[in-house]
């Protein structure tokens, strides 16, 4: 039997000291890892994660104290949750946790959390650890319910990491435990994003203000100096013996006036750069208050309560939320945020307007999808930017290489696929990327050989059946001699002539 929630276990605490952990034994309350998923399946999602991560360091930490001994039992077994929710390893060698390596006894844990030892012969010593690591997270992503739930990059993850642990071959298998920490990934709140994009079109929103501010101002300076040109043009014309002196003052007026309607230019930029600091600022301190700034922006335009204010509105609205999206787009790639900045060049897709910006953003797309590692999702998207952009060279070379490149296909049918675009697109075989890929794959190596040998032998048999009807024709126009003295002999010899009978 196993011991119940909410008890006393015997636990292997790590302290640090002079950048090394030291291990000390300790008895602290809590409840088994097993406990907890069947008691409340029902887990936020960052505190999976945070146990997942927990237990790696706890880990990485056991062996750098034991100088790379192994663990050995790592299973929900043998892993605790304090009461303030942190992860600790039992003392396997303390007598009150018998229980787990009498539970390790059974069949169906040893077939689920122990690798048999023909297969931990070739593998790093501690294969044990990262093979029962990686049957303890899949455990929990069975079990589970997070709560949001998982995003398909963070499912991408996980299964790439336990991959890694349960691999068979030792060159994909981890080396340490701070790799896994390193491939974890970061648990983003859905409110973060919200708020990002909060701060980014309120930005826009202000700059836009500031902008037509400066306009209209500028606007009114310029009317004002043409008035006052037109008025010493009127003095000027009433008074020629003063014109010299008039048409100078006119010119300092009119540098003036520029230099005037320049610093105050200068002085509106400063103002609306210094408007948006400010309000992007409070924005970060405050999203609450971003919002008020936001439709307060926009309610001056409906607040005359007319169709154009509202059709206008909503066009300044999308080209806002675009250039907004483009900008988040470039710094998450910038960040190295990778599937951050393919969900927002996915909603790009969908309501960009602009052609080449369009043409470029599936270009981009594709890119991030291979970086992502997702063959097929890079695959299916060059088959949705061929068809919408049918003349771009580009475009079809990009969809080219997804073919050759997506494994999760069969072979028969990427060849397949190959051999359609290359027929519909012929100058694909001219590029330097489908030689570089057939080179490297061979997809239609193998079909146009076999192509290639065919209409060879086709040709020759063609060429052997037209020498044979050249030579029978030859002998049916020029009969040997010989031949044809026997047949004019034969009757002669044997005599058996046909005569007509006189008394007949």
């Amino acid at each position: 039997m196993f011991k119940s929630a909410a008890e006393n276990y015997e636990i292997i605490r790590f302290m640090e000291h002079g950048n090394r952990w030291h291990p000390a034994m300790d008895c602290v309350q809590g409840e088994l890892l097993i406990d907890r998923v069947r008691r409340c399946p029902e887990v936020e999602k960052e505190e999976v994660f945070g146990w997942i991560r927990q237990l790696a360091q706890q880990l990485e930490r056991f062996h750098r104290c034991r100088s790379g001994q192994c663990y050995r039992y790592v299973n929900p077994y043998s892993v605790m949750i304090t009461r303030d929710g942190q992860i600790m390893l039992l003392d396997l060698d303390a007598q009150s946790n018998a229980f787990v390596l009498k539970n390790m006894q059974k069949r169906a844990m040893r077939n689920h959390f122990v690798k048999p030892l023909l297969h931990i012969r070739d593998h790093t010593r501690l294969f044990a650890d990262f093979y029962g690591f990686g049957k303890t997270v899949q455990f929990l992503m069975a079990s589970t319910i997070p709560d949001p739930p998982l995003t398909r990059g963070e499912s991408r993850k996980l299964y790439r990491i336990t991959e890694k642990c349960l691999s068979e071959d030792p060159k994909r298998v981890y080396q340490e435990f701070g790799q896994i920490q390193r491939d974890l990934p970061v648990v983003r709140n859905p409110g973060d994003r919200r708020k990002i994009r909060g701060i980014a079109v309120s930005a826009c929103v202000l700059f836009l203000a500031a902008g037509s501010v400066m306009y209209r101002t500028l606007a009114e300076r310029e009317e004002r100096g043409e008035r006052m040109q037109s008025r010493m043009e009127l003095v000027n014309a009433e008074d020629g013996s003063s014109q010299s002196v008039n048409s100078a003052e006119t010119d300092n007026v009119g540098k003036a006036g520029v230099e005037n309607a320049d610093m105050e230019k200068n002085t509106a930029e400063q103002s609306a750069k210094s408007t948006v600091g400010e309000h992007a600022g409070d924005a970060v301190q405050n999203s609450a208050g971003l919002d008020r700034q936001v439709a307060a922006a926009l309610g001056e335009q409906l607040a005359f309560q007319t169709s154009e204010g509202n059709r206008e509105v909503i066009r300044c609205g999308e080209n806002i939320k675009r250039e907004v999206l483009r900008c988040l787009g470039e710094a998450y790639i910038r960040e190295k945020q990778t599937e951050q900045a393919l969900d927002v060049y996915r909603e790009l897709c969908r309501t960009e307007t602009d052609t080449e910006r369009l043409r470029e953003i599936y270009m981009k797309r594709i890119q991030l999808e291979e970086e992502c590692g997702d063959s097929q999702a890079a695959l299916e998207t060059g088959r949705e930017a061929s068809a919408r952009f049918s003349e771009s060279k580009e475009i079809q070379t990009a969809y080219l290489k997804t073919i050759y490149q997506c494994e999760t296909v069969k072979k028969e049918e990427r060849q397949q696929e190959a051999k359609n675009l290359v027929q519909r697109y012929p100058f694909l075989k001219e590029t330097e990327s489908y030689i570089q890929l057939e080179e490297t794959f061979h997809l239609l190596g193998n079909t146009e050989e076999s192509a290639g040998k065919e209409a060879q032998e086709n040709t020759e048999q063609g060429k052997e059946v037209q020498e044979n009807t050249e030579q029978e024709n030859i002998a049916q126009e020029n009969p040997a001699p010989e031949s044809a003295s026997q047949e004019e002999t034969t009757p002669a010899e044997n005599g058996s002539v046909k005569t007509e009978d006189p008394a007949a």
